[in-house]
């Protein structure tokens, strides 16, 4: 299954790619996520939140189409978005599907830091905004098939232990780098299997949207 996420912040794609993207997916709104799904035309699967930036006719709408919809207080513990990553980890009808998040960019700094460390400790979920994919990597992994894309790795321990970068432009090999650095950033993807190699760490990975 393939689950798509609305987030309550910046909308610049493209009408063509909103629509691929949502393409035979379950569709979740994060409160005022559901404003850019209505105007986009993707009809939610389920509106989660504590609907404080729903626009209110936007809200109306989708209660007359019977959209499911979790209310939340306005004063709780976690986020609209970390409600719904909850969600997603703890119905196992969801187990393996891959997770595109969108607008998760654009307005409070403070939001945007948190949206990218909610990305911890997840598999399969990728934020995408309108010139990068972002997510989450804990073990060796590969990039394939995105020759020229310029990509970046930001630590989220104080190091990655032996780590060996194949397929890159900037190649390093068995290294230790500490999360004060800038090496691992703005590399770019020169072969088509690029490998990422590390006996132990925590990475988000920023890397150039080609779609």
């Amino acid at each position: 299954m393939k689950i798509v996420v609305f987030l309550n912040g910046e909308y610049n794609y493209s009408m063509e790619f909103i629509k691929t993207i949502t393409e035979k997916a379950f569709v979740l709104c994060a409160d005022g996520g559901a404003n850019a799904s209505f105007r986009y035309g993707v009809m939610p699967n389920k509106i989660i939140g504590d609907l404080d930036s729903i626009e209110p006719e936007i809200l109306n709408s989708y209660k007359r189409l019977n959209v499911e919809i979790q209310k939340y207080p306005v004063e709780k513990d976690f986020s609209d978005f970390e409600l719904i990553l909850n969600m997603i980890k703890e119905n196992t009808v969801f187990n393996d599907s891959e997770v595109i998040i969108l607008g998760s960019s654009g307005g409070r700094t403070d939001y945007i830091i948190n949206n990218l460390m909610l990305l911890e400790g997840t598999k399969n979920v990728t934020m995408i905004t309108e010139n990068e994919e972002i997510y989450y990597r804990d073990e060796p992994f590969v990039i394939e098939n995105r020759e020229e894309a310029r990509v970046s790795f930001i630590s989220l321990d104080d190091t990655i232990m032996n780590m060996t970068l194949k397929g890159f432009k900037y190649s390093i090999e068995n290294k230790l780098i500490k999360r004060n650095t800038s090496q691992l950033v703005s590399n770019e993807v020169i072969s088509k299997k690029a490998e990422v190699l590390f006996d132990k760490g925590k990475m988000l990975v920023i890397l150039e949207k080609t779609l």
